[in-house]
Order: C-alpha cells, then structure tokens, then sequence
C-alpha cells in the first residue's frame, strides 16, 4: 500500500497536469511491478527514489509492504531537504 504525505500532496498538486498523470503512473506502477527502476538513497534509511523526467519522487519503506511518497520535486530542488 502507498500512501501520500500532506506535503507530497501539495507537491503533486502544484505541478501542470500532463507531468502529474506520468508521475502517478509512475507510482502506480511501483505498487505493482517489481522495484528494478528504484534507486536508494545513500544515507537515508529506507527512502527510495523514482525518476519522472525531471521529476524525483521520493519514497519511504514503512515495512509491512506499506510505502510513503514523502517528496515530489524537480530534480535540482529534491536532494536540498534530505
């Protein structure tokens, strides 16, 4: 199960409408098919990172198969945070 953070969904939100459908295609598709396209962060314990274009999508492993979107940013902003 994937669930979205408050601020992940303002993220998703704030961005034009054809990147939005690819990036929720793209978490979509971490839900159901094997995670070979998932890179981990070195560094950061259990968060994992899809790519979108310019986009990167940053994911917590929970346990439990449970999985958190925690950050939706281009690319040049996403690694400021962590």
């Amino acid at each position: 199960m994937i669930k979205y953070s408050k601020k992940s969904l303002e993220q998703l939100k704030a961005i034009q409408n054809p990147f939005k459908k690819q990036i929720t295609k793209k978490i979509d598709q971490f839900k159901t098919v094997n995670h070979s396209n998932v890179t981990k962060i070195i560094g950061a314990e259990d968060t994992y990172r899809l790519t979108c274009g310019y986009y990167r999508i940053l994911i917590e492993d929970l346990g439990n198969q449970q999985y958190e979107v925690t950050t939706i940013e281009l690319r040049r902003d996403v690694y400021g945070g962590h």
